[in-house]
């Protein structure tokens, strides 16, 4: 009898013990919670929305800090889901005067007010003392702001330099978010490494490098909540490591799944594939101030050589769109100029009247990873290339080293070409153009091709100087044309933004602005 009460009283205190612990992990993990998995290829490389190199995390961390204003797919502004809830422009345009939305607080338990936005701008975005990085071509962005001012607690005043049609469509990038500035003033100042915090749907928790990003529900947020109360971002390089785990259920959402996998994952009844058309452009570049890339008509012939369609259809499996302009059809200043069709022997006659008739030989840098296929892409370019008589070596880079070898300064550089992209984040001409062809080289600037028509350049300055759309999208028109004849660099496609995800979630919805992703109302819906 004594023996069984001691077998009894034993469980009782291995069960206690066990409820203890599982007490513990309750409290950290609440039955209630609704936990949503994404893995994705890379590590962000920082919290600092302003310096990164990362269109997808830039997005993700949107849903943490938010930005004035936002747009919908076609780039008009949503007061409802805005931080300015109304705005008004002076007569001259030289004067943006905005309403803000009350009762918004910021993660640390600060006001969101006129003051935030004023010390957003001053202090960080034209604040010369805090570098945009190299490559990203936003510097330019803001160099029209003279100054920006709180009118009242709730009413905010920019005033220009000169008039300059792309400031909404700029306040309403997703890498221009509103800082709280007693976090940044507390760590230093406005150079200082702080932890995301913002206004947004969810909070920051943690980020271990190489490993994985933590996000929680802030249930204070101001708008809709959305239904996921932590979400997990687990940073896994191998793509078929990403879709073994989705099939596995060890994630909810494969952010950019590889081309290859995609049409097996559409026939699976238990997840949804999504893709959209986006405003992520992939290209070769080519130094114009390099040996043959000097003469516009080898530029040409590389455009020639390259079999664009294929290249989606085979490769990427339809997952891109050929293209006929610098800039998709929704955004302003689009113009329709023809697609190169593909001629190699019309690219091998170019050759020759440049005076290369057995071709030449050149380097041509690459990521794997960063793109969709990108390494694959290469591959094929190099096929093509040497087809015509270009015999390309080919330079595959992590992303930290390809970034470098694409923003040293002219006297330094070894790029002779490259595959790379652009993601058109602001829904105007003037990003891509001003960016690209109209500022410095880089790394002041973000021009990768070293291009040099001052004429052009004096051209795409006036565009963006000048208040009337009707003229801006004439001067738009001249100019792209111009370019499309140089070739300054060889446009293939714009990819289409991919997502996969289980049928027990909703809310992760792939943007048609470059490869961005928006989280803002992820829930779990069952499993």
């Amino acid at each position: 009898m004594v023996s069984k009460i001691k077998v009894v009283a034993t469980i009782i205190i291995i069960i206690i013990a066990a409820v203890a612990a599982g007490a513990i992990y309750l409290t950290q993990t609440p039955i209630s919670e609704k936990v949503v998995t994404i893995v994705y290829g890379s590590d962000p490389g920082t919290l600092d929305t302003l310096q990164s190199h990362s269109a997808t995390w830039t997005s993700l961390f949107n849903s943490v800090q938010e930005s004035l204003l936002k747009i919908d797919s076609e780039g008009n502004i949503i007061p409802s889901k805005s931080l300015a809830i109304s705005y008004e422009v002076s007569p001259d345009g030289l004067t943006y005067t905005f309403k803000l939305r009350k009762g918004v607080k910021f993660h640390d338990g600060t006001p969101f007010n006129a003051s935030a936005v004023v010390w957003s701008f001053m202090q960080r975005y034209i604040n010369k003392d805090v570098p945009f990085p190299e490559g990203t071509g936003f510097a330019n962005r803001f160099d029209p702001i003279k100054s920006v001012e709180a009118v009242d607690d709730y009413t905010v005043k920019f005033n220009l330099k000169y008039p300059y049609g792309p400031l909404l469509a700029n306040l309403a990038s997703y890498r221009i978010a509103i800082f709280s500035p007693s976090t940044y003033i507390r760590a230093g100042g406005p150079n200082a490494d702080v932890p995301l915090i913002g206004t947004g749907p969810f909070k920051f928790v943690e980020w271990k490098l190489n490993e994985r990003v933590v996000l929680e529900r802030n249930e204070d947020y101001w708008g809709e909540k959305p239904g996921a109360t932590k979400v997990i971002i687990n940073i896994v390089p191998e793509a078929t490591t990403r879709i073994s785990m989705l099939l596995a259920g060890d994630a909810d959402v494969v952010l950019a799944p590889p081309p290859v996998e995609v049409p097996n994952l559409r026939q699976n009844p238990n997840f949804v594939v999504a893709d959209v058309p986006s405003t992520r452009g992939v290209m070769v570049i080519m130094n114009n101030q390099w040996g043959p890339f000097k003469d516009e008509r080898v530029r040409q012939a590389v455009n020639y050589a390259i079999d664009k369609e294929a290249l989606v259809k085979n490769v990427l499996q339809g997952l891109a769109d050929t293209t006929d302009s610098w800039v998709t059809p929704n955004v302003f200043g689009y113009t329709s100029l023809g697609k190169w069709p593909y001629d190699p022997a019309k690219a091998k006659q170019l050759l020759a009247e440049a005076g290369y008739p057995n071709g030449f030989k050149a380097t041509f840098a690459t990521p794997s990873g960063r793109y969709l296929f990108d390494l694959q892409v290469s591959q094929a370019i190099q096929a093509y290339l040497r087809e015509v008589g270009i015999d390309v070596e080919l330079l595959v880079q992590d992303w930290p080293t390809f970034v470098k070898h694409l923003t040293a300064p002219i006297n330094e550089t070894k790029m002779q070409m490259a595959l790379t992209g652009y993601g058109i984040v602001v829904m105007d001409a003037d990003g891509v153009l001003t960016s690209y062809f109209g500022g410095p080289w880089v790394p002041q600037g973000n021009s990768l091709v070293y291009y040099g028509n001052e004429e052009v350049k004096a051209m795409i300055k006036k565009a963006r100087e000048e208040p009337d759309p009707k003229v801006r999208l004439q001067l738009y028109d001249q100019i792209m044309r111009i370019l499309w004849k140089e070739q300054p660099q060889a446009l293939l496609y714009f990819q289409k933004n991919v997502v996969v995800y289980s049928k027990n979630v909703k809310g992760v919805v792939p943007s048609n602005i470059a490869d961005t992703y928006d989280i803002t109302g992820l829930d779990r819906v069952g499993g």
